[in-house]
């Protein structure tokens, strides 16, 4: 099945969902200059690949803004327009902080709704997003190694294969 964009009318972006026919699907928005269809599409892929991992029962999807991340005077103004364009995607596309983003750029979309807990979630100290990326993160740069039973060894990586993101975003530091 390919993926489907949508293109936004009101700021230079789109949004790609990975698989189309999902009812839900998350992934973070990217700002940089030359952020591409493609490489969205790639990324959106890897969040789909992640919920499945977590037995999640949600697709992948990522949104790609163009845009300066370092221009803050324009940056509050991009993603207020960038909110209000996906508003009525809530229900369907979940986002939150990619590359040139922050948690503090989607507030118009969480004034209703509290942001999903795993967005600020940590695990030993670790941001959850790189938890469950243990090759991307810039703190941890290292390959899990399973033990018997499927559990990870290491303190960050300690949920059974089969885990839902829920519990292992709720996972108590040790």
């Amino acid at each position: 099945m390919a993926a489907h964009v949508v293109d936004l009318k009101t700021v230079d972006g789109f949004v790609v969902f990975d698989l189309p026919g999902a009812r839900v699907s998350a992934g973070g928005t990217r700002l940089a200059p030359d952020v591409t269809v493609a490489e969205v599409a790639l990324l959106a892929r890897a969040m789909t690949y992640k919920y499945g991992v977590l037995h999640a029962e949600m697709g992948g999807a990522k949104a790609g803004l163009r845009g300066d991340p370092a221009d803050r005077t324009g940056h509050a103004a991009l993603m207020a327009r960038f909110c209000a364009q996906i508003q009525p995607m809530a229900g369907r596309f979940l986002t939150g902080p990619d590359m040139g983003t922050s948690e503090e750029d989607f507030g118009p979309l969480r004034e209703r709704k509290a942001a999903p807990a795993a967005i600020s979630s940590t695990v030993d100290g670790v941001a959850f997003e790189d938890v469950v990326t243990p090759g991307t993160a810039s703190r941890r740069p290292r390959r899990p190694r399973w033990r018997p039973g499927g559990v990870a060894a290491g303190r960050a990586d300690r949920w059974r294969s089969r885990a839902s993101a829920r519990w292992a975003a709720a996972w108590p530091p040790r």
